[in-house]
């Protein structure tokens, strides 16, 4: 007997534009996708994003130290569904990254069919420094000049080209427990984004006297603590409280969440009852569509802490997809 296809008889065809790695790279710049994450943001304070939490699937039970997330979102606004499939392995395999944005998979919303199948990893390393960078325009100080990068990884990188373009920074200072990172750093970033870079010897030196802190570490526990941020500070936690003291949480004038339900429960993965969500002031979608004040004063010190969600990546994939698009990028292949 033959395999037997379709479904109830029918069968479409569906044809999907794959993109690689390079492909999105080349549609992608940071003016650009800091619009599409205060879009998303917006979005998500008008009610125009459904989102179910992230699914995690831990592949090597009982320790837990390795898990695939599943992130699925359909942003009615913009007129697109889709999921992204991404590893964060803590006891990864020599040679492989630990954090790899994976798959991002486009979906038409008014048939169900998809339409395209995209590398993650650019995505997921433009849209975390970018929706971190438009939190700080509404949470951080205008005039900020001095950022403190507690880390010195690829985020590092990405995060300063996102927050150049919002802020007048001029000097960058640095810490990583590795010194070679923070040589290569300092190398890399210097001449090109015009900053000047100041090695330290320890996160609070990095933190004083800094406008802003952006915590871009694989660290699992607090790497900055909360007597080291300085008033008027603005801290950027993309990992929540997993590198970052959680008595901020409390002794912070303002903590703000990416999105309040969905960190929570990521939250509870991470540090079960360790900080209470009903201390936070507001989501960055409040912000956004002007339902509550961002930074009200020069004084305030204000934390920003989120996880990431879907919407993020999918509303800067589907911007990549038209790019592309018009671009004549990708290879289609036929599925059915």
């Amino acid at each position: 007997m033959g395999i037997v296809t379709g479904l109830r008889g029918v069968e479409a065809p569906v044809e999907v534009l794959v993109l690689n790695k390079a492909e999105v790279e080349s549609v992608l710049s940071y003016k650009e996708a800091l619009e599409i994450e205060e879009e998303v943001y917006r979005a998500c304070g008008l009610g125009q994003v459904v989102q179910p939490y992230k699914s995690l699937i831990f592949t090597d039970p009982p320790d837990n130290n390795n898990r695939i997330n599943t992130m699925p979102v359909f942003i009615k606004s913009m007129g697109v569904a889709g999921v992204k499939w991404v590893s964060d392995y803590a006891k990864q395999q020599p040679g492989i990254p630990g954090i790899w944005g994976a798959v991002i998979i486009l979906t038409r919303p008014e048939n169900g069919q998809p339409f395209a199948i995209m590398d993650g990893t650019a995505i997921t390393g433009v849209r975390t420094a970018c929706h971190s960078a438009i939190a700080a325009k509404y949470l951080a100080k205008k005039n900020s000049r001095t950022v403190a990068m507690i880390g010195c990884g690829a985020e590092a990188r990405t995060h300063l080209a996102a927050y150049k373009e919002l802020f007048p920074l001029e000097v960058v200072k640095v810490y990583d427990i590795k010194p070679e990172a923070v040589t290569a750093y300092k190398q890399e970033v210097e001449i090109p984004f015009a900053v000047k870079v100041i090695p330290t010897t320890s996160a609070e030196e990095a933190c004083e006297g800094s406008d802003i802190i952006c915590m871009v570490t694989n660290a699992w526990e607090p790497v900055v603590l909360e007597p080291w941020v300085p008033a008027g500070c603005f801290v950027s936690g993309i990992a929540e409280f997993r590198d970052l003291d959680p008595a901020l949480s409390k002794k912070a004038d303002k903590w703000v969440a990416g999105d309040r339900k969905a960190d929570h429960h990521h939250g509870e993965n991470y540090h079960p009852g360790l900080v209470d969500y009903s201390n936070v002031y507001a989501e960055v979608g409040e912000l956004a569509t002007g339902a509550k004040p961002g930074r009200e004063n020069d004084q305030e010190r204000i934390v920003y802490t989120h996880f990431g969600m879907g919407a993020h990546d999918i509303g800067l994939a589907n911007f990549a997809y038209n790019k592309a698009v018009k671009r004549g990028l990708g290879t289609k292949v036929r599925l059915i």
